[in-house]
């Protein structure tokens, strides 16, 4: 995911720690992008939306 470079570092693991929970799949921030195991596209999107992020 993109977009997320304005997070400070504590947020950032939060928010992984928050994915990585709710969708069951391994996630990382790495230069301030977002990294998801596997084909999450869909499911991720749904979940951002849900947490009132901005998805293109």
């Amino acid at each position: 995911m993109l977009g997320l470079s304005d997070l400070e570092l504590p947020e950032q693991m939060e928010l992984c720690s928050r994915v990585k929970n709710a969708l069951g799949i391994g996630a990382r921030f790495l230069e301030g992008v977002l990294e998801l195991q596997g084909d999450q596209v869909q499911r991720a999107k749904e979940w951002f939306a849900k947490e009132n992020f901005t998805c293109k």
